[in-house]
């Protein structure tokens, strides 16, 4: 199976945005780039962090008792989902485009103090 580079394309765009952003504020450094890049961090972080979860399956016994404590007496015809089913493998994407932009924080981040 061949691997997808979409974590790197992914963080040269959030590379490309920072760059950007840097240029209009009139203040390109290495040290604006890694403030900017880590929040980049934290955005893909957080959300690669609450797919872990459902996808850990956590949620799926709330989920059900939820379900069968507010179903009504009639019978659904919508299957029944898993939280741990939705997600699948996305997860990964999230989180490995994070641990790029943060080693690349902090390559600059180490730049800028040397």
């Amino acid at each position: 199976m061949k691997k997808k580079p979409y974590p790197i394309i992914i963080s040269l765009i959030c590379l490309l945005v920072s760059i950007l952003i840097a240029i209009y504020q009139k203040n390109l450094s290495f040290e604006t780039l890694s403030n900017h890049l880590f929040m980049f961090t934290l955005l893909f972080v957080i959300i690669g962090g609450a797919l872990t979860v459902f996808a850990s399956g956590f949620f799926d016994f709330f989920q059900q008792s939820m379900r069968t404590a507010l179903a009504r007496k009639e019978k659904r015809s919508q299957p029944y989902t898993k939280l741990s089913e939705v997600g699948g493998q996305s997860y990964k994407l999230w989180l490995l485009t994070a641990g790029c932009l943060l080693l690349t924080s902090l390559i600059f981040l180490a730049i800028a103090y040397l």
